[in-house]
């Protein structure tokens, strides 16, 4: 294969995002681009003027001259999409959340298992940040010690949707995180929040999750915030690090004790050091790694990290939380067999 010929389907404001990476990139060509919104077609043509921009996926799907697509359109969107992508041969890589319920998700899981020769992966893109890149060795070379909790904030004054709640706009960003980080089954998640401005759309929800080897992650989503808040700490024995998306220094380690040799019993009180130390980041633009590792699937037949079973078990932990938050907050068990 020659490089990968890529058409982008979405050209909202992400889907322009992912076109502009796609152009950019020596290793694919980006070859068209789909939106059925003539004003979304039109921004499309003035960012990449040589690129074909047209109204209908099947042309993209049924055109040999493509080898991938990447679904970036609403999330009610993405499943059929992806699955007509890979019935016609061409490798995908579709957005968050692949699907806005459990039993859909799982059909893309099952139209992608049917073609194991076409690479399908998910949008995760914090897990290709190089802040997250270097936590998550951090936490596997156990420079933090066991693992306690994880506690992320992302959060902000954002646009009011009446179509998809906050947990499922947001949450896939820290589930990503999370799946990558903790290699851990769920036992059970638990939500609360509010729905302010349609029954059953939530705009703030605090989620917690439990593991069944004790830690626990609790997330706080909000797009009713004072301000953008965007941080992921993670707490072990030994160190606390925390990945502070808007700060400066993008990652920061902080001394979990004040004599780490003494030992004493985790959850004793102990000072925290501030500012701690910063790790040195690559300057490297997540969805820029994110292409990079989806052309070298395309390249080798390897797995992506963020396939569509990591896919379908970031629905599952939504699909739980959504029901607990519906019952005040009850514990749901989570079902992640994709």
């Amino acid at each position: 294969m020659d490089v990968p010929r890529i058409a982008v389907v979405g050209a909202g404001t992400w889907g322009l995002n992912h076109a502009r990476v796609v152009r950019d990139d020596p290793r694919c060509e980006l070859h068209a681009i789909v939106d059925t919104d003539p004003d979304a077609r039109a921004r499309a043509t003035s960012l990449v003027p040589s690129t074909i921009v047209v109204s209908d996926p099947d042309r993209v799907f049924s055109d040999p001259a493509i080898d991938a697509c990447i679904v970036a359109t609403p999330a009610a969107t993405h499943v059929e999409l992806a699955r007509a992508a890979l019935a016609a041969g061409k490798h995908v890589l579709v957005e968050k959340p692949v699907a806005l319920a459990l039993a859909d998700a799982r059909r893309l899981a099952a139209t992608s298992a049917a073609a194991p020769q076409l690479v399908a992966m998910a949008g995760h893109q914090m897990v290709f940040h190089p802040a997250f890149a270097a936590l998550r060795m951090l936490a596997r070379e156990r420079a933090l010690g066991d693992l306690l909790y994880i506690h992320a904030i992302r959060a902000g004054q954002g646009r009011i949707r009446l179509d998809e709640g906050v947990m499922w706009t947001l949450g896939p960003h820290e589930l990503s995180m999370l799946n990558a980080l903790v290699d851990a089954p769920i036992r059970s998640v638990s939500a609360r929040g509010r729905c302010l401005h349609a029954p059953g759309i939530d705009d703030i929800a605090f989620v917690t999750l439990h593991y069944a080897t004790g830690q626990l992650a609790h997330l706080h989503l909000s797009r009713m915030h004072a301000r953008k808040e965007r941080t992921f700490t993670v707490a072990g024995s030994l160190r606390v690090a925390r990945f502070d998306d808007l700060a400066p220094a993008k990652l920061q380690l902080y001394a979990q004790r004040e004599d780490e040799l003494s030992r004493p019993a985790p959850f004793e009180h102990h000072a925290v050091s501030p500012p701690g130390d910063a790790i040195a980041l690559p300057a490297t633009e997540p969805l820029r790694a994110q292409l990079d590792h989806f052309l070298d699937c395309i390249a080798t037949g390897a797995r992506p990290v963020t396939d569509v079973a990591d896919a379908v078990r970031i629905v599952a932990i939504l699909d739980a939380a959504q029901r607990s938050l519906a019952l005040d907050g009850a514990p749901i068990a989570v079902t992640t067999d994709s």
